[in-house]
This record gives structure tokens, C-alpha cells and sequence, in this order.
């Protein structure tokens, strides 16, 4: 009836009748048709149409949003099932999955994705403190100490991701805008506690530097020249597994030291061990570097006794050793900041970045007066120094973190996925007089000097060394 009608009222309008397929509706041809036979439906129905189209559009219009602004996306995936339990076969499943809200389990380039976590560790340097004292029975043998603490640096809500526009050094802004950075701690404070029987001078496992160098976690003591291995790096923390989104670890031991290697003072010919203060991966070997200042009395800095802290040690994969004096690069750097003897700087933070083969020093002390044990701690600088592979150019970059005479640098590592342009770096107080030390974490760019995570206090030691890492297969 309804088509008869619409053909009836198609005629008497004056127009010539349409020809209809048999079993089909004619087209409607004008507004008032179309209102006519939609207020034909029952309400009802009518309201339900209503509902769903708005239901659609509303729709439609979140998705397109979502994906413009959070990178948000529908994937879709053709996989073969695991066998069916009620017929034995094996079917293909068609598989929607949205991605955009909330944190994705671990990614690898920051560039790419809109959320990260990285696992990170750190490890004190507790100088004479390291000693243990057990208790009750002074019969006990003696043992040094340092804590080894295990967090994640989380990334959320970047747009643009941490990658340098157009390959330029100045990292574009509008990449870290809306980016929410957080460390998570797993360990408590200060850590695992890691110890060794190993001493000079009944000194020792005061470990100043973390690496990741040929599958192991190495770490060296700045009193004996011994490098541990931390075995066992990531036992016992499966919280760091569900945050980085790997399979849970087997059952292990809690992390432990074990040495491997000792590295003896200056050029390799004297029985005291190498106070190394640094360590970075350079075209397949282990570079360990000392402080890079003239070895003087405590309290008359122009008093040089010897030069071994301006040594650097090369050490390939097989463990063998290469010593090199670094003395004309080190002043070559205290020179281009104004800082040549006695004046002096003094390096605890030192990265290579085979991305841009380039050197990156971020020294800890500063200083255009002769060196003095009492005044060295108020010392502390807000500088980068960026230097090519050849150390014949050199740009001073300021750091814009808070100028706090006492703060100064003991680690930084380069944030993974951020094309060597961000580092998470430690800072750290000490009064020896006192016995009062700190620590403090942030995330900057070495190209602009930019604070990306502002600073803040993560324990009441001195976290010395630094380092990303691989969880350990289970």
C-alpha cells in the first residue's frame, strides 16, 4: 500500500511516473515524501532510529578525536586459534583490539609510542660508611656494603614523542609538551643491600658507576679498583616485569656482587687500584675514566703529588686492559670553561653517544681556585660540555636545574628511545663533616639545557651510579 501511494502522489504532482523494479520501492524523490514516510513508522521505532544515528555520529566523532590527539587506533588481526575443546579443530579468529587509553605495556623507541617504562638502577657510594658493623660479636668477619635500589622511569601523554625535529640539535618543545615523566621505585630505600670481604686499606665497596658492557652489570669500587659484576640484577623484583610488561622471572637469589677484574692506578705499573669514577660503551669497549684532576694535598691544591686521576682504562670484550693518559683532554676541557690549573674540574658523569659520536661531560665540581677538601663540596656546576670524537670542538650547554652550590653531578645516563637528546642524571650532596649526604633525580636535555622532569630527592645516600638495563631472561 505504501508504494501505491507514493507512486498515486508521484503522478498527481505532475511528473512523469517512474518505472519500479518488481519487488522494489520506488526512489523518493522530494523532502516532503521522505517526512511523510518516516512519520508513518511507529513512534517507537521511530525514537529507536533516532537513538541509534546519534549513538553513530557520537561515535564516529570520538574515534576520529582520539585519534587525532592521543594516537589512538582500532587494529585488527587474522590469527589461527589454539584447538576448539568441543570439536578438536582449529579456527580463525578475527580480533578487534583499541589501543589508546591507559599504558601500553613496554615499548622500545619513545619516538613511536604515546607511553614507556624503562628499568633503571642504582647503586651508593657510602665511602668510609661502606664499612659494616656487625654486631654483637666483634669476632664476625668484616664486611663492606653498598645498596643497590631498582626502579622505572615512566613516560605518559607526549604527542610528539622525545625525538629532535628534522635531526636538528634543538629539541623541538612542542615534543615534550603534556609529557608526564615518573620514577617508580620497586626497591625501598636505599636498596639491596650488596657486600663484599674485599678492602684497602679497610676501605672498600664504595661504588661509584654502573654499565651495561657485554651482557653483564658492572660496577667498580673507587677504593680497591675492583670491578663487580652485580649478578643476579633483576632478581626478586617481579614488580618490574608487570610494569615493563615482560614474562615473570624464574625463582633466583637476591642480587649479589661478584669481582671480576681489577684495574690498577695510573699507568698500570703500582699496586693501588684505579679510582675509577665513570664508565661509558665506545665502539665495543669498556672506557673507565678517573675524576680528571691533578691528585693533591688536601688542603694546598697546588701541591700535585701525581696524575693518576687523568688516566682513563680501554677494556675490550676478552678483559683485556689499555691505559691511556687522558691528562691533555681533561685540560683541554678545564681550559675552554676558564677553569686551567689550579683551578680544576672534576668529572663523575661522562656519556658517549655513538648516535651522534659525540662526548658528553657533565662535571660535578667547578671550580678557578686551587683545589681544598673543605671548600670542594660547595663546588657544584649546572654545565654540559659536548665534545666531537676528536675533542677539537667543544659547546658549553646550561642546564637549567636549580643552582644549588652543593648539588653536583654523579651519574647520567641517556634515556632510551630519546635519540640521545634526554638524560636522566643523579645529583648528590655530601658533607663529610656532618655525615650528611642526598641524592637527586631528574630528566634534562643535554642539547637545550631544558628540564623535562624536574628534580627531586630520592634518598638520604649518595646514589653514585646509574644505568638502563635489560630484564634477565627467564
Amino acid at each position: 500500500m505504501v508504494l501505491a501511494a507514493s507512486y498515486g502522489a508521484h503522478a498527481r504532482s505532475g511528473g512523469t511516473p517512474t518505472k519500479t523494479t518488481k519487488g522494489m520501492a520506488p526512489p523518493v524523490h522530494t523532502l516532503r515524501q521522505l517526512q511523510a514516510r518516516f512519520r508513518a513508522i511507529p513512534n517507537k521505532r521511530r525514537h529507536a532510529m533516532v537513538l541509534t544515528i546519534a549513538l553513530c555520529v557520537f561515535s564516529t566523532a570520538l574515534v576520529l578525536y582520539i585519534s587525532a590527539h592521543r594516537g589512538a587506533g582500532l587494529s585488527v588481526s587474522l590469527h589461527e586459534s589454539s584447538k576448539s575443546p568441543t570439536d578438536g579443530r582449529r579456527h580463525l579468529q578475527l580480533e578487534f583490539t583499541w589501543k589508546g587509553f591507559g599504558w601500553a605495556p613496554r615499548t622500545h623507541a619513545l619516538s613511536q609510542e604515546r607511553a614507556a617504562a624503562y628499568a633503571f638502577c642504582v647503586v651508593t657510594d657510602q665511602d668510609k660508611a661502606s664499612r659494616k658493623k656487625e654486631t654483637p660479636s666483634k669476632s664476625l668477619p668484616k664486611r663492606w656494603v653498598a645498596y643497590f635500589r631498582r626502579g622505572v622511569l615512566e613516560f605518559r601523554g607526549s604527542r610528539f614523542g622525545l625525538t629532535t625535529k628534522n635531526g636538528s640539535d634543538a629539541l623541538d618543545e612542542r615534543r615534550t609538551r603534556g609529557l608526564h615523566i615518573r620514577i617508580r621505585w620497586i626497591d625501598p630505600e636505599p636498596g639491596v643491600e650488596l657486600w663484599s670481604r674485599i678492602n684497602e686499606d679497610g676501605r672498600g665497596m664504595e661504588l661509584s658507576e654502573l654499565l651495561f658492557f657485554d651482557n653483564r652489570l658492572l660496577s667498580p669500587d673507587d677504593r680497591t679498583g675492583v670491578i663487580y659484576e652485580i649478578v643476579s640484577y633483576s632478581a626478586g623484583a617481579d614488580e618490574l616485569r608487570r610494569l615493563t610488561g615482560t614474562a615473570p622471572s624464574r625463582p633466583a637469589a637476591a642480587p649479589f656482587v661478584a669481582p671480576r677484574m681489577v684495574l690498577p692506578d695510573g699507568d698500570g705499573n703500582t699496586a693501588k687500584g684505579f679510582k675509577g669514577e665513570w664508565m661509558v660503551v665506545k665502539d665495543g669497549e669498556m672506557v673507565v675514566g678517573g675524576h680528571g684532576k691533578e691528585f693533591t694535598s688536601p688542603y694546598n691544591g697546588t701541591d700535585i703529588q701525581n696524575y693518576n686521576p687523568m688516566w682513563v682504562k680501554v677494556v675490550d670484550s676478552s678483559g683485556g686492559i689499555t691505559h691511556v693518559d687522558w691528562k691533555d683532554i681533561y685540560n683541554k676541557l678545564r681550559h675552554e670553561v676558564g677553569a686551567d690549573f689550579p683551578g680544576y674540574l672534576i668529572h663523575e658523569a661522562v656519556l658517549w653517544s655513538a648516535l651522534r659520536r659525540e662526548w658528553v661531560f657533565l662535571p660535578r665540581r667547578f671550580s678557578t681556585e686551587p683545589y681544598r677538601e673543605d671548600l670542594n663540596e660547595r663546588k657544584g656546576w649546572n654545565r654540559a660540555l659536548i665534545v666531537d670524537e676528536d675533542f677539537t670542538e667543544i659547546r658549553t650547554v646550561e642546564i637549567q636545574l636549580p643552582e644549588i652550590p652543593e648539588r653536583g653531578f654523579s651519574s647520567a645516563k641517556f634515556v632510551p628511545g630519546s635519540d640521545d637528546s634526554l638524560v636522566l642524571a643523579i645529583r648528590t650532596t655530601e658533607n663529610e663533616g656532618i655525615s650528611e649526604v642526598s641524592s637527586y633525580m631528574s630528566v634534562v636535555s643535554i642539547l637545550t639545557g631544558a628540564v623535562v622532569m624536574p628534580e627531586t630527592i630520592v634518598g638520604d645516600v649518595k646514589y653514585e651510579g646509574l644505568e638502563f638495563f635489560p630484564l634477565e631472561p627467564s
